[in-house]
Protein backbone atom coordinates (compact mmCIF):
# COMPACT_ATOMS: atom_id res chain seq x y z
CA UNK A 1 0.00 0.00 0.00
CA UNK A 2 2.89 2.36 0.86
CA UNK A 3 4.56 1.62 -2.50
CA UNK A 4 1.34 2.42 -4.38
CA UNK A 5 0.98 5.80 -2.68
CA UNK A 6 4.63 6.63 -3.40
CA UNK A 7 4.19 5.78 -7.09
CA UNK A 8 1.02 7.85 -7.23
CA UNK A 9 2.83 10.86 -5.70
CA UNK A 10 5.69 10.45 -8.18
CA UNK A 11 3.24 10.28 -11.09
CA UNK A 12 1.53 13.49 -9.93
CA UNK A 13 4.89 15.31 -9.58
CA UNK A 14 5.92 14.11 -13.02
CA UNK A 15 2.66 15.29 -14.55
CA UNK A 16 3.00 18.70 -12.87
CA UNK A 17 6.57 19.08 -14.12
CA UNK A 18 5.51 18.13 -17.65
CA UNK A 19 2.70 20.71 -17.61
CA UNK A 20 4.95 23.50 -16.31
CA UNK A 21 7.59 22.71 -18.95
CA UNK A 22 4.94 22.82 -21.69
CA UNK A 23 3.71 26.17 -20.36
CA UNK A 24 7.25 27.56 -20.34
CA UNK A 25 7.79 26.47 -23.96
CA UNK A 26 4.52 28.11 -25.01
CA UNK A 27 5.44 31.40 -23.29
CA UNK A 28 8.88 31.41 -24.95
CA UNK A 29 7.27 30.82 -28.34
CA UNK A 30 4.78 33.68 -27.76
CA UNK A 31 7.35 36.18 -26.52
CA UNK A 32 9.96 35.77 -29.26
CA UNK A 33 8.81 34.00 -32.42
CA UNK A 34 11.78 32.97 -34.55
CA UNK A 35 14.34 33.90 -31.93
CA UNK A 36 16.15 31.79 -29.39
CA UNK A 37 15.03 31.69 -25.79
CA UNK A 38 18.04 33.75 -24.69
CA UNK A 39 17.10 37.39 -24.34
CA UNK A 40 19.59 40.11 -25.07
CA UNK A 41 20.24 42.59 -22.32
CA UNK A 42 18.41 45.79 -23.18
CA UNK A 43 20.35 48.94 -22.38
CA UNK A 44 18.31 51.92 -21.29
CA UNK A 45 19.45 55.29 -22.51
CA UNK A 46 20.81 57.70 -19.95
CA UNK A 47 19.36 61.21 -20.37
CA UNK A 48 22.60 62.71 -19.00
CA UNK A 49 24.63 61.53 -22.02
CA UNK A 50 24.37 63.76 -25.12
CA UNK A 51 23.04 62.17 -28.31
CA UNK A 52 26.29 62.71 -30.21
CA UNK A 53 28.45 60.38 -28.11
CA UNK A 54 29.65 56.96 -29.22
CA UNK A 55 27.90 55.37 -26.21
CA UNK A 56 24.58 56.88 -27.30
CA UNK A 57 25.23 55.54 -30.81
CA UNK A 58 25.69 52.04 -29.38
CA UNK A 59 22.36 52.36 -27.54
CA UNK A 60 20.60 53.46 -30.71
CA UNK A 61 22.21 50.60 -32.66
CA UNK A 62 21.10 48.04 -30.07
CA UNK A 63 17.61 49.53 -30.07
CA UNK A 64 17.39 49.25 -33.87
CA UNK A 65 18.56 45.63 -33.79
CA UNK A 66 16.02 44.82 -31.06
CA UNK A 67 13.33 46.09 -33.44
CA UNK A 68 14.80 44.05 -36.35
CA UNK A 69 15.97 47.19 -38.16
CA UNK A 70 19.38 48.02 -39.57
CA UNK A 71 21.23 50.77 -37.70
CA UNK A 72 21.95 54.19 -39.18
CA UNK A 73 25.28 54.61 -40.99
CA UNK A 74 26.00 57.78 -38.98
CA UNK A 75 25.62 55.87 -35.69
CA UNK A 76 28.11 53.25 -36.87
CA UNK A 77 30.56 55.95 -37.96
CA UNK A 78 30.15 57.72 -34.61
CA UNK A 79 30.77 54.48 -32.75
CA UNK A 80 33.95 53.85 -34.77
CA UNK A 81 35.62 57.10 -33.71
CA UNK A 82 38.99 56.45 -32.08
CA UNK A 83 38.39 56.37 -28.33
CA UNK A 84 38.18 53.84 -25.55
CA UNK A 85 34.72 52.35 -25.69
CA UNK A 86 33.43 49.17 -24.13
CA UNK A 87 30.93 46.97 -26.01
CA UNK A 88 32.05 48.34 -29.41
CA UNK A 89 33.17 44.99 -30.84
CA UNK A 90 30.12 43.23 -29.39
CA UNK A 91 27.85 45.80 -31.05
CA UNK A 92 29.63 45.32 -34.40
CA UNK A 93 29.33 41.53 -34.15
CA UNK A 94 25.66 41.94 -33.22
CA UNK A 95 25.06 44.06 -36.33
CA UNK A 96 26.61 41.32 -38.49
CA UNK A 97 24.67 38.57 -36.75
CA UNK A 98 21.24 40.18 -36.30
CA UNK A 99 21.25 42.76 -39.09
CA UNK A 100 22.79 40.76 -41.92
CA UNK A 101 22.64 37.15 -40.66
CA UNK A 102 26.42 36.72 -41.00
CA UNK A 103 28.42 34.46 -38.69
CA UNK A 104 31.77 32.78 -38.70
CA UNK A 105 34.13 33.35 -41.63
CA UNK A 106 32.35 36.25 -43.29
CA UNK A 107 34.92 39.08 -43.36
CA UNK A 108 36.67 39.23 -46.76
CA UNK A 109 40.46 39.60 -46.58
CA UNK A 110 42.76 39.86 -49.60
CA UNK A 111 46.03 37.96 -49.53
CA UNK A 112 49.45 39.53 -50.17
CA UNK A 113 49.15 39.40 -53.97
CA UNK A 114 45.69 40.99 -53.79
CA UNK A 115 44.29 38.46 -56.23
CA UNK A 116 42.72 35.79 -54.03
CA UNK A 117 40.11 36.74 -51.50
CA UNK A 118 39.86 34.70 -48.33
CA UNK A 119 37.50 35.07 -45.41
CA UNK A 120 38.30 35.73 -41.79
CA UNK A 121 36.30 34.94 -38.66
CA UNK A 122 34.33 38.00 -37.58
CA UNK A 123 35.33 37.50 -33.95
CA UNK A 124 39.04 37.54 -34.93
CA UNK A 125 38.85 40.67 -37.08
CA UNK A 126 39.96 44.05 -35.75
CA UNK A 127 37.41 46.72 -34.92
CA UNK A 128 38.56 48.80 -37.89
CA UNK A 129 38.11 45.92 -40.34
CA UNK A 130 34.71 45.00 -38.86
CA UNK A 131 33.59 48.62 -38.98
CA UNK A 132 34.61 49.14 -42.59
CA UNK A 133 32.92 45.89 -43.65
CA UNK A 134 29.70 46.84 -41.85
CA UNK A 135 29.72 50.34 -43.35
CA UNK A 136 30.09 48.80 -46.82
CA UNK A 137 27.22 46.39 -46.15
CA UNK A 138 25.00 49.20 -44.83
CA UNK A 139 25.74 51.40 -47.83
CA UNK A 140 25.10 48.49 -50.23
CA UNK A 141 21.79 47.87 -48.50
CA UNK A 142 20.85 51.55 -48.67
CA UNK A 143 21.58 51.75 -52.41
CA UNK A 144 19.71 48.52 -53.18
CA UNK A 145 16.59 49.81 -51.38
CA UNK A 146 16.40 52.93 -53.56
Amino acid sequence: DDVKSMKELQRKRSELARKSYQTRLEKIAESSPGKSSAKRKHVKSDPNIPASTPQAAIWRIESCLDQSLLPDVQDVKLMLRPARLSKRKNALLQILRDGFGLRGKCIPVKDEEGANQKHQFASHASIEVLGQFILCKLEEDATSDK
